[in-house]
């Protein structure tokens, strides 16, 4: 074995759900550490204190004026603005020609994060970009923290934005003793700079690295691993795979659910807000009933209408 101490491994999760199911599964191995990403970003960063949204869009209300339409949160595109800048590491200028709502982005978030470092506080996409420009300053706490992390486990890694793999790269060092787990299918943060190529080109980033493959799906039934493995395999970047799905042993097969498409001229919101008013009008009982959006602003709109 290499003879690397448990406290020299450091697991990386990308959410917080996923972190404590690791910390489950590995309450044996009490000296590893387990971290999402934004808490490691919290803890290299140097800062102790990160803002909630609610602060983050008060900070931006006093920087921009903001127009007044229905149905639109006109925050959240300076929250995805933003995200991108940091995160994504785009050229604001760029981010700013590829977004109708906002303007003087540059100004905007250069002014927003001097107010951050007055405060000497972060917001949590602040936590990640703190953390690498520490590691790019400080070559000697840069060393240090390498030293902790001499294997890196990290979870998704396809939804990795460019700045947690600069992030990840930086605590790797020159060995990157990189784990990633992660299926280049499965890409959902496009937006924010995630891509299948952290995964096709792994061994770009990490030279030296091996593949293994999970082919197994364990939670789909049979017709609908192989409708979805024949559609993926078109899909242009991708790691090669086979995808298979796990033997019933019930042989009662699974029980698939209905998609419904709420017709209408008028907004999502409304839409949604009508169809829980049905339902609620129905059998079910408001426990029953959940809104799911792609990102928390789009909720917002949803809640004031319910």
């Amino acid at each position: 074995g290499w003879g690397i101490p448990a406290d020299a491994v450091a697991l990386v999760a990308y959410n917080v759900r996923a972190a404590n199911e690791m910390k489950e599964r590995l309450g044996d191995v009490g000296a590893v550490r387990v971290r999402t990403l934004n808490a490691l970003g919290l803890r290299l960063c140097g800062r102790s204190s990160t803002i909630e949204e609610l602060e983050v869009r008060r900070m931006l209300g006093g920087l921009i004026t903001f127009p007044k339409r229905a149905e639109t949160d006109p925050v959240a595109p300076w929250l995805e603005a933003l995200g991108r800048v940091r995160l994504g590491l785009a050229d604001p200028a760029i981010v700013e020609s590829e977004m109708a709502d906002v303007s003087d982005l540059d100004r905007v978030a250069r002014v927003y994060r001097g107010q951050l470092a007055e405060r000497q506080v972060v917001d949590f996409d602040e936590q990640v970009t703190g953390a690498i420009e520490r590691l790019l300053a400080e070559p000697a706490f840069r060393l240090r923290m390498q030293r902790f992390a001499r294997i890196l486990l990290v979870d998704e890694f396809q939804d990795l934005t460019p700045a947690h793999m600069l992030l990840i790269r930086l605590l790797a060092g020159p060995a990157g003793a990189v784990f990633a787990v992660g299926d280049d299918d499965q890409t959902i943060y496009g937006y924010a700079g995630a891509t299948p190529r952290w995964l096709v080109d792994f061994g770009r980033w990490f030279p030296g690295a091996e593949l293994h493959s999970l082919e197994v799906n364990y939670r789909c039934p049979g017709a609908v691993v192989s409708a979805a493995s024949n559609l993926l395999s078109r899909n242009a970047l991708r790691v090669p795979k086979v995808i298979r799905a796990a033997a019933d042993p019930t042989g009662e097969g699974h029980e698939t659910g209905g998609l419904s498409i709420l017709e209408g001229t008028d907004g999502p919101a409304t839409r949604s807000a009508r169809r829980v008013r049905e339902l609620l009008a129905g059998d079910a009982a408001p426990s029953d009933i959940a809104v799911l959006a792609r990102v928390n602003a789009s909720l917002a709109p949803v809640q004031v209408l319910l």
